[in-house]
């Protein structure tokens, strides 16, 4: 296979990381890609699969990045598996894994640990990474998505607002979808004015990325309208406090998952 401008090579294609191949074959397609699994499954033409560890492994010579995207209770196994180039840059997303770990189970090549959330499937996402700081890693996750590099110690805080939060929106459209039906719109029409709100809205923001949300928020809230009298009730049911509990008992629960 013709070298490309990047090539990254990718062990398992499981739900995330057939959602992140499939992302990268779309973000960079003049990359090239290498994939570990041993099943047979659909992949893009882009793909060279391999089904064993020992031809992969031949072939990480001219791959610039590694990627793990295999289930924790596997990652041993895996690694042990796998004879890989001591300057390899190699990243795993495996849940709750920590860089040390990982380290120990790789003892040679730079290792990152990342963990992109649910939108980086489709180029909307946003992923944590710690660890060794390499260019090859920090484009893979900046196809799908912004990448922010922080320390290892502030992953639960991100599990309970970027992991955790497409699951609030969804569940703020919800709200929004019951209260219009309790007003007297009809379930299924209040259910679409409920999506779409909070897509427009969200668009919206975007469109406006230098203006913070309050900004966004204040210029849409006339005194004394209806916006207002709803924000009102908000604040008086506490619903930031709530969402500060919210998070807390999410980033609690992670820490509780991986200690």
């Amino acid at each position: 296979m013709t070298r490309k401008t990047l090539c990254l090579a990718i062990v398992g294609c499981g739900a995330m990381g057939g959602a992140l191949l499939a992302r990268w074959g779309e973000a960079l397609p003049d990359a090239q890609f290498l994939v570990l699994e041993p099943r047979d499954l659909p992949l893009p033409p882009a793909v060279e699969h391999f089904r064993e560890a020992a031809p992969f492994c031949e072939a990480l010579a001219g791959a610039d990045a590694l990627i793990l995207a295999v289930k924790p209770q596997v990652l041993p196994q895996v690694t042990k598996s796998l004879d890989l180039p001591k300057d390899l840059p190699v990243a795993s997303i495996a849940a709750g894994v920590p860089v040390q770990r990982l380290q120990d189970l790789l003892p040679g090549p730079p290792v990152t640990r990342a963990m992109p959330n649910l939108p980086a499937a489709l180029g909307r996402g946003v992923t944590a990474l710690a660890g060794a700081q390499t260019a090859a890693v920090e484009a893979a996750f900046a196809a799908v998505g912004a990448v922010e590099w922080m320390p290892e110690a502030q992953f639960d805080a991100f599990t309970a607002l970027a992991g955790s939060g497409p699951a609030y929106v969804f569940y703020l459209t919800e709200v929004l979808e019951k209260a219009g039906a309790r007003l007297g719109l009809e379930p299924a029409l209040s259910a679409r004015l409920a999506r779409r709100t909070v897509e427009g809205a969200a668009a919206l923001m975007e469109s406006r990325a230098n203006a913070a949300p309050g900004a966004l928020r204040e210029a849409v809230t006339s005194a004394g309208g209806t916006t207002a009298a709803a924000l009102e009730v908000l604040a008086d049911g506490r619903v930031e406090a709530v969402f500060a509990q919210a998070l807390a008992a999410a980033a609690a629960r992670s820490r509780a998952l991986n200690p």
